[in-house]
């Protein structure tokens, strides 16, 4: 995440930020499927344990769902239901990046998630 200090310096809006890496995203993909997915990774084991999970699977990302989901289905080779995929723009992103997660109405709680994955950039 872009600190907002330097957002501030630079006259840039996160939300003008974001969509534009999201259309850049859009684009490769678009162009080039394959070189976009090759250009990402989930961590050693996470393909296996979601496609093995007896749970019910959530993911919350920091990436835009769309993005999350079309990684999940093409490197992972699972698909998980678009209303359990959590990513930017959903109203929990924000708060993971400040280091918490606060959910909405509606929206399960961390009791309802049998494994948590972490950025190594977040401090858990």
């Amino acid at each position: 995440m872009l600190k907002p200090v330097i957002m501030e310096e630079w006259g840039e809006n996160r939300d003008a930020i974001v969509d534009l890496f999201g259309k850049v995203r859009d684009e490769w993909m678009d162009a080039d499927l394959a070189t976009w997915i090759g250009a990402n990774r989930f961590y050693p084991g996470v393909p296996e344990a979601l496609k093995f999970a007896s749970s019910r699977i959530y993911i919350v990302t920091t990436k835009q769902s769309r993005f999350a989901d079309a990684l999940l289905q093409e490197l992972a080779g699972v698909s998980i239901p678009p209303e359990r995929i959590y990513g930017l723009g959903t109203g929990l992103v924000y708060f993971m990046e400040q280091g918490m997660i606060i959910f909405p109405l509606g929206v399960p709680t961390m009791t309802d998630f049998f494994y948590l994955l972490t950025d190594p950039r977040w401090k858990c």
